[in-house]
């Protein structure tokens, strides 16, 4: 059975590393950057579904 986190405790886990996740932001790839970069942005924003 998989446990899915919370966007309340994912937010917390983004804005801890922010830095990390800005930086990948700017990945070359912009699959790679939408996915592991600003989409987990978007739960410090609460516009992610």
């Amino acid at each position: 059975m998989t446990v899915s986190p919370s966007r309340k405790a994912i937010a917390e886990i983004v804005g801890e590393n922010r830095g990390v996740f800005e930086t990948l932001c700017n990945h070359p790839d912009p699959e790679f950057a939408e996915k592991y970069g600003k989409r987990p942005l978007r739960y410090l924003e609460g516009g992610y579904e």
